[in-house]
């Protein structure tokens, strides 16, 4: 298997490639992938877990032959892509910033956030949106069992 690199930037996920991310996953025997080893020298060596997570995702994404994007998240964020990262509209957003919910400070007349606090808030929304789920199927249980 060889990569091909278009450039420092892109990578192509050709046929080959593709084939054997999906035979690795069909290997795993619907066991799902977790951690990954590395051969250095000779001798195996574990890959951290949040490494192996991230790798496992471009392994899965790649069988599927489909795209990805991958990319680094800025220190600072504008409030269209903090908006974006937050799935919510940018009027929503600055709300949010209103509220107190999320910290911004001014750079000029803009206002931009930090990337820990955007992804601090969305991971607490999506916990948020978790609960209230599992909270409506309780109910609907409830309703269901009267």
């Amino acid at each position: 298997m060889t990569t091909t690199l278009l450039n420092r930037e892109t990578v192509i996920v050709t046929e080959e490639l593709r084939a054997e991310a999906a035979g690795l996953i069909d290997d795993a025997c619907d066991e799902p992938l977790e951690r990954l080893l590395v051969s250095v020298g000779g001798a195996a060596v574990e890959i951290p877990a949040a490494l192996s997570s991230f790798l496992v995702a471009v392994i899965e994404r790649a069988a599927e032959g489909g795209t990805m994007t991958l990319m680094s998240t800025p220190e600072e964020l504008t409030t269209t892509a903090a908006a974006d990262m937050l799935g919510v509209s940018r009027p929503t957003l600055m709300k949010l910033i209103e509220a107190g919910e999320i910290r911004s400070h001014k750079v000029g007349s803009h206002s931009r956030l930090r990337s820990a606090d955007v992804l601090e808030l969305r991971t607490k929304r999506a916990a948020a949106r978790k609960i209230a789920f599992e909270k409506l199927r309780e109910l609907e249980e409830e309703v269901g069992e009267v």
